[in-house]
């Protein structure tokens, strides 16, 4: 049975539908200074706000917004030095992590005409960014850029790349005579950084996974699992990486299964066949996920980490799996039971489909925060921070977190353990 919890706390500072959260945290080491191991939350909204969080005040530190006001799409924390932000005004935006309140250091126009989102990768020793954004005028198609931000050079790398034609004979495999014309729209795309394989999920429920290798794209990872509903969500599960170095993935559609997929992941591109000037892995197939069957459809946010599942409903729901003992816990935020009527005639017909609406706030973003205590041995060695910042830290990194941001602009803070 569902044991339902009200939040530990609630941010309030948005006065717009949160659209994005994203977690900083180091994990603690020699090389960190103390306050490296505060951790901080990234907001974003719909009118192009932007907060950091001091989660040991959970006040925020740091207030900037878009100049035209438009809804943050996604944002990424890169290095510890860049934080890249995709806006609906159709601009991608780098700033200096360390100083938000300059103007950025570059700014692009990119297509945010449908659902997807971008990944972006640093390379530190050569100093460029090599951006993965749906094409300038094709949102079932991808562009590839590097940028350098010191010279302001933008060189794209792969122009309008459609992968329908690429994959089609592959898809045969599984598809059959249910072959679709077209991938559909983008709707996911997320990045195992560490492994430099990008993954996009499409309308069309395909899923595929590919790295670049200087002036080579090549196609390493292809499921067909969610046809033909779409892909909602995909996040990388670090954690899971097995003994043979393969990486995982989770995903989820707008029924209720998640899905875990195992990739493949190589240093090298090797084995490859050419397609319409794409590569690919001489034996790509379409591969079987795990699948694990949860509460709720249409799961438009999930995260993994070790013991626990974490899933958002478009409902308003969110659900935290015990993966060890098996318990779930059912977290919602309801709206206010008294809501006004308009209409001056007092129609029966209208409230009665305003009866039908969702008795829950939606939900915006989703993120989760592992409890880092494991790392921290003696609490007291943090010696610019007085006792009560060091009773707070340990209080909060003693646990793991799930935020999740709502469409009336809170923050609820969940304490998974």
């Amino acid at each position: 049975m569902d044991k339902a919890r009200l939040p530990d706390y609630t941010l309030r500072n948005h006065t717009a539908a949160v659209t994005r959260l994203l977690v900083v945290a180091n994990d603690p080491s020699e090389k960190n200074i103390p306050t490296d191991l505060i951790p901080k939350l990234i907001s974003a909204d719909e009118v192009g706000k932007i907060l950091v969080w001091d989660m040991l005040t959970r006040r925020p530190i740091t207030s900037i917004s878009v100049p035209s006001g438009a809804s943050i799409v996604d944002i990424q924390l890169l290095d510890n030095k860049y934080l890249v932000c995709l806006s609906k005004d159709y601009t991608l935006r780098i700033l200096d992590w360390l100083n938000l309140m300059e103007k950025p250091l570059f700014e692009m126009n990119v297509n945010t005409m449908n659902f997807a989102n971008f990944t972006m990768s640093f390379d530190e020793e050569l100093e460029n960014f090599t951006l993965c954004c749906c094409n300038t005028q094709d949102s079932e198609a991808i562009d590839l850029y590097q940028i350098n931000i010191k010279t302001s050079k933008l060189t794209r790398l792969f122009n309008h790349v459609n992968f329908h034609s690429i994959i089609k004979d592959n898809l045969l495999v599984t598809l059959g005579k249910k072959l679709p014309d077209k991938l559909g729209m983008i709707m996911k795309i997320t990045q195992d950084l560490s492994q430099k394989i990008i993954f996009i999920g499409f309308e069309s429920g395909i899923l595929i996974g590919f790295q670049i290798d200087f002036d080579l794209l090549k196609i390493v990872y292809l499921s067909t699992y969610h046809f033909p509903e779409p892909i909602l969500d995909l996040q990388i599960v670090f954690e899971s990486k097995d003994p043979t170095g393969a990486g995982t993935l989770i995903s989820s559609s707008t029924n209720n299964i998640i899905a875990k997929h195992t990739y493949p992941v190589s240093d090298t591109i090797t084995n490859r066949i050419k397609e319409n000037g794409i590569y690919k892995a001489s034996n790509l197939t379409p591969t079987i996920p795990q699948v694990m069957e949860v509460k709720g459809t249409k799961i438009a946010h999930i995260a993994e980490f070790k013991g626990y599942l974490i899933w958002s409903t478009w409902g308003g729901k969110t659900f935290v799996k015990d993966t060890v003992a098996g318990t779930i816990f059912k977290y919602k935020r309801g709206k206010g039971s008294i809501r006004p009527n308009e209409s001056p005639q007092g129609s029966i017909a209208k409230n009665q489909d305003e009866n039908k609406e969702s008795k829950n706030v939606k939900i915006g973003s989703m993120a989760v925060f592992q409890s880092t205590h494991s790392f921290v041995d003696d609490m007291e060695s943090l010696v610019v921070m007085n006792r009560s910042n060091q009773r707070r830290l340990k209080e909060f990194i003693s646990h793991s977190w799930c935020f999740v941001g709502y469409k009336d602009g809170t923050i609820s803070l969940y304490q998974i353990n």
